[in-house]
């Protein structure tokens, strides 16, 4: 079976960390582009309420930016291994910037809906386009560092974005954040366009139309099917997808109800979420190829993960919750990095957008079906089971791995789930 070439080439001359200045020209963009996304995050929630009053239509206007995506993500990697991958991000975000610039402008919820679910669709695009551009940056042996900068960098955002909302929102008025965020599109785009070099990999390949896109697909699903252990892969994703959609929701109700958590100690434990990736992400770049691959660094992961629900539903106070915060995400950070990396990794440049999108697109569909159903799951069983079951399905998820590590190497496939380690040699195509 061919898997792809592991040994990856740098786009241009390594520059700092050893990564090429494609991969720092992808980094600024995403960094000013996430910055903005958070900060109109809190913007989008605070129209919203204001158009509505409820909280169904914080709901419904988070729906419409979600559900797009899970639908179409798996359908855009024809697209993306189609046409110029550093074109499609740039003309993603000069459309995305003036959409989200039009919202400062929405008079109605109607109006808000549609735009949400636009800008979805072009992210459905954009996404995997990223990661397929960073996967022909970076050498496979430096993915991991790489995905690990990355993360960093998305949760330093991920922090600085809404406590700046706040004050921008206040003195402004939740218009601005929309036009903040339109113009990181705008500068993101620009970056990529004139930092970004282009190889051949994800320069377009041949195409004959609007007829071979079924194929196309196709071609792709094989490719998935071929990746090895990709049964154990698919399973641990729809597990942590179920549970951190699950837990996403009965979060602050469990803070609040169960522990006495005001908005005080709600933003205590978001921080504390945020702090345990930034130290997973350290660590998981620094030592987490030393692990030998793919699955025993997502069964550490997941492990990791497992155990931090576990330990939130048990909290006896916010102080232990925080801990477990922590700890969850730690292990959130590993999983994400590792299992983005391998597929980087693994991936022919021909079918890295086809690979990369049908495993966003489940990602979203398992979270959003999740987050769909906890409802009902709720009334039935209550938070603690809930949490305690997210927490256990996590802690089973290695059972899953090794039975795809086992079948990989049965099928003498063993080889290609390891992680490429600095300055080793790699497989080519055979």
């Amino acid at each position: 079976m061919e898997h792809g070439n592991l040994k990856a080439t740098a786009l241009g001359p390594r520059g700092a960390g050893g990564l090429s200045p494609t991969f720092w020209a992808i980094c600024a963009a995403s960094t000013v582009s996430w910055l903005g996304d958070f900060i109109q995050q809190i913007g989008l929630i605070w129209l919203s309420l204001k158009l509505t009053g409820s909280a169904a239509g914080v709901a419904g206007t988070l729906l419409f930016a979600m559900v797009p995506a899970a639908i179409l993500t798996p359908l855009a990697g024809p697209l993306i291994d189609r046409y110029d991958r550093r074109a499609v991000l740039v003309l993603c975000d000069v459309l995305r910037g003036a959409m989200v610039c039009s919202i400062a402008l929405a008079v109605s919820m109607g109006q808000l809906f549609a735009i949400a679910a636009l800008v979805s669709v072009l992210g459905s695009l954009s996404s995997p386009a990223k990661r397929a551009l960073i996967a022909d940056a970076v050498p496979a042996d430096r993915l991991v560092r790489a995905n690990s900068l990355l993360s960093a960098t998305r949760v330093a955002c991920r922090i600085v974005g809404p406590a700046a909302a706040g004050y921008i929102i206040q003195a402004l008025g939740a218009g601005a954040a929309f036009l903040i965020n339109g113009a990181s599109f705008f500068s993101s785009g620009a970056i990529i366009w004139l930092g970004a070099r282009v190889s051949a990999a994800s320069r377009p390949v041949p195409s004959q139309g609007a007829k071979a896109f079924g194929r196309e697909l196709g071609s792709g699903l094989a490719r998935v099917r071929a990746i090895p252990g990709v049964g154990g892969l698919l399973v641990t994703m729809a597990l942590v997808s179920t549970a951190f959609g699950t837990s996403n929701v009965l979060l602050w109700v469990h803070a609040e109800q169960n522990l006495g958590a005001g908005p005080r100690e709600l933003g205590f434990l978001t921080s504390a979420l945020a702090a345990g990736m930034l130290v997973g992400s350290a660590i998981v770049g620094r030592g987490g190829p030393r692990l030998g691959g793919v699955y025993p660094m997502l069964a550490a992961s997941t492990s990791v993960c497992g155990a931090g629900l576990i330990l939130f539903a048990a909290a006896p106070g916010i102080a232990v919750a925080a801990l477990s915060r922590v700890v969850l995400g730690m292990g959130a950070a590993g999983y994400d990095i590792s299992l983005r990396s391998y597929l980087q990794a693994i991936a022919p440049a021909e079918f890295r957008g086809r690979i990369l999108s049908v495993f966003e697109g489940m990602d979203y569909l398992v979270s959003a079906g999740a987050m769909a159903l906890v409802g009902a799951a709720w009334d039935l069983l209550g938070i603690k089971p809930l949490l305690f079951g997210g927490g256990g399905l996590l802690l089973l998820s290695p059972l899953a791995l090794a039975a795809g590590w086992r079948r990989s190497h049965a099928d003498g496939a063993g080889g290609e789930g390891r992680m490429p380690r600095r300055g080793a040699g790699s497989p080519g195509r055979r």
